[in-house]
């Protein structure tokens, strides 16, 4: 499962690079969607991927992933 998620990723990113427009942001969707699936695959059921949230004390963060009570990252 996890080799096939890493190809789906591949192919996503590779697609739309190909389409010479993408900024950095285009690509977000696959990452959160890689990290997910894999996730999932090794047994965090409850994973929540957020992309661009809010700014924290830390910064402006692109991604957030937690279980809904604390942050994996």
């Amino acid at each position: 499962m996890i080799h096939d998620s890493i190809h789906e990723y591949n192919e996503n990113v590779y697609t739309t690079f190909l389409k010479g427009d993408a900024r950095e942001e285009s690509y977000y969707q696959y990452l959160a969607k890689l990290v997910y699936d894999i996730s999932v695959s090794i047994g965090y059921t409850a994973v929540s991927i957020t992309t661009l949230p809010k700014k924290t004390d830390a910064g402006n963060p692109d991604f957030r992933v937690w279980d809904g009570k604390s942050d994996y990252i």
